[in-house]
């Protein structure tokens, strides 16, 4: 039997805001043993793909911007377990856990 990832507790946190928002996901895929994308859409229909990480690493927005380029998402998150506010880089919006909420409530 393998090792069960435990979730990174930026991904809890994001699935607790989309569920008192009324948001579901789209899907959940484990990327690495430390990262869980998340997709969901906003009320608008724009999809959008989160990717849930302890802590960010270069690699994860190099991962997003692949998506982004892929489609069919029109806008990525990379969000940590920190309580940093929402920045953006590029076209990858960072934010840490603690400012969830109020990032949430602005794009959907």
């Amino acid at each position: 039997m393998g090792v069960v990832a435990s979730q990174p507790v930026a991904a809890e946190r994001l699935q607790e805001t989309l569920a008192e928002l009324g948001v579901k996901p789209l899907a959940r895929v484990w990327a690495r043993d430390d990262a869980l994308d998340i997709a969901f859409e906003t009320r608008r229909g724009l999809a959008i793909v989160a990717r849930c990480v302890d802590a960010p690493d270069t690699a994860d927005v190099a991962a997003l911007a692949n998506m982004l380029a892929e489609g069919p998402f029109g806008k990525a998150m990379l969000v940590n377990s920190s309580d940093a506010i929402a920045k953006a880089n590029a076209s990858i919006l960072v934010c840490g856990a603690g400012a969830l909420r109020e990032t949430l409530i602005a794009i959907l």
